[in-house]
């Protein structure tokens, strides 16, 4: 596969939704991000108390136009399920399927989300009007395994704190949205750089971040602008996602299955029903990178991250580590009430 700056663009809801598969039929992959727009813009199609990650993201596609040629929905939880029939009916792009997802990582939930991806082939294969064979699929999973091994890189780099938070967050952006032909290029011309720097100065405490989609640029820069450094990211757009390589195979149903076991195979979220596997790797975080506080910033009304909060924070106060909850509603931007919240838990720290 080439470059191609006119390549249509699919988006995904969910880091459960193999981008390999989205690219092996010429599509870029985006992820599908929430921009500035005002909830309250969704809320003729949504409760009030319902998931402020997708009213957001609802409001951003009703008042913004989009270049996406079709979105992929996901079984993730309850709140997405409702925005894919909103979707259906009410935002002019088509949502092309709804990517059923098993809550285990077992051989039978392995084979039942390997079927799930046929389905998912199956319909892109109709949209594009293209066939997916095991070299188009082994090409775009080389191509992106090319990219795992550098953002390795990347991430290695940002611990050392040879390259600043903000800068690394917009990388991973970059990969999340953009060609990953274009990303892998810009990466490996950075890395050369980041090489020749020199480490950074003392910082006072070391963070956790926990999110759901992502955590807020503005957060991480808040934290870092009381002395203190985020030094580990536990969210779907950077701490659970697929960081091995996913092995290539001569046929497509053996591709399919190295797929599907490596995706149920990352670091689960509260929606996999796996809380011993999520502590332990979140535990490995601490011990890893020496965090001294943890901080969860989860969308309002998320069901499933809110429920699996006091069960995280007596585990991390069973350890010592403080935990501070901050709930985003949306806003544009940090507010303030969340800035003296912050302000006060860093200095109990320090």
């Amino acid at each position: 596969m080439t470059q191609d700056a006119h390549r249509a663009k699919v988006g995904y809801f969910c880091s459960y939704v193999p981008k390999e598969i989205i690219y092996a039929f010429d599509r870029v992959p985006v992820r599908v991000l929430p921009t500035a727009a005002k909830a309250s813009a969704a809320e003729a199609f949504l409760p009030r108390n319902f998931c402020s990650l997708v009213k957001t993201t609802l409001a951003s596609f009703l008042e913004n136009e989009s270049d996406l040629e079709a979105v992929v929905h996901a079984d993730s939880c309850d709140a997405l399920r409702r925005l894919h029939d909103v979707w259906r009916h009410y935002v002019d792009i088509d949502a092309l399927h709804l990517l059923d997802l098993p809550r285990t990582n077992t051989p039978t939930g392995q084979e039942y989300f390997c079927h799930a991806l046929r389905q998912l082939a199956e319909k892109l294969e109709q949209r594009c009007h293209l066939r997916l064979t095991a070299q188009r699929l082994g090409t775009a999973i080389e191509c992106y395994n090319e990219q795992r091994s550098l953002l390795q890189e990347l991430d290695a780099a940002w611990i050392e704190g040879r390259i600043a938070s903000v800068e690394y967050y917009r990388h991973c952006s970059a990969a999340m949205t953009e060609d990953p032909l274009l990303v892998n290029a810009q990466l490996r011309e950075r890395l050369d750089e980041i090489v020749r720097q020199e480490p950074p100065a003392h910082h006072n405490s070391s963070i956790l971040v926990v999110g759901s989609l992502l955590v807020r640029p503005d957060l991480v820069e808040a934290i870092e602008d009381h002395g203190a450094r985020v030094v580990a990211d536990d969210s779907c757009s950077i701490g659970r996602v697929v960081t091995g390589q996913i092995p290539v195979s001569k046929d497509l149903d053996g591709i399919l299955t190295n797929i599907a076991v490596a995706y149920l195979g990352k670091p689960p979220c509260p929606r996999m029903r796996d809380f011993p596997r999520r502590l332990e790797h979140l535990s490995q975080l601490i011990a890893s990178h020496g965090v001294q506080g943890v901080i969860c910033s989860y969308y309002k009304f998320c069901d499933l991250f809110m429920s699996e909060y006091p069960v995280l924070r007596k585990a991390m106060q069973d350890r010592g580590i403080p935990v501070l909850l901050l709930e985003d509603e949306g806003e544009a931007i940090l507010s303030g009430q969340h800035r003296t919240r912050l302000e006060a838990f860093l200095e109990l720290l320090q």
